[in-house]
């Protein structure tokens, strides 16, 4: 199981254990229902195209809507992180989502993308309900360094 194990016990006894992160368990042995929650991601990742590909304004319109939810479920965001190829990066990203890409901040404040490869932390999500029928927008700003972002997108369904 993706998000841990299930260790049962026989169903004479009723002994066991249940170790699944973000689970829930209703009833008792032998006769309940453990819910594991449906954790998916998507990445929006574009790069430069200035001199020697250095990230310039209007790069990241290549990716919009390129998360898109097309489910037919409603998206719940649990997580936003991005990262830079640059050494020292000053980019940043606010995704914003809805019908084109473009309505409603994810974050609660613009996001610097971590440098050298390495993802920053998590941004604050003040907006996690993401309906089908709308895609992101990564929305790039910030004094633009490096040659590409990746914006990495955690999120669960029903």
């Amino acid at each position: 199981m993706k998000n841990g194990g299930v260790n049962f016990g026989s169903p004479m006894t009723g002994a066991g254990s249940i170790n699944c992160v973000g689970c829930t368990w209703s009833g008792t042995t032998p006769n309940f229902t453990v819910t594991v929650p449906n954790t998916h991601w998507c990445e929006l990742t574009w790069g430069g195209s200035g001199t020697l590909f250095a990230l310039t304004a209007g790069d990241d319109a290549l990716m919009n809507n390129g998360c898109f939810n097309d489910s037919g479920v409603t998206w719940t965001v649990t997580a936003m992180k991005a990262r830079s190829d640059a050494g020292s990066n000053t980019t940043t990203v606010n995704p914003t989502f809805g019908a084109d890409g473009t309505g409603t901040t994810l974050c609660s404040a613009p996001l610097i993308a971590g440098s050298s490869y390495a993802y920053s932390s998590s941004c604050t999500i003040s907006n996690a309900t993401v309906a089908s029928g709308n895609g992101f927008r990564p929305v790039m700003s910030g004094t633009l360094t490096g040659t590409s972002i990746i914006v990495h997108i955690d999120y669960t369904t029903p």
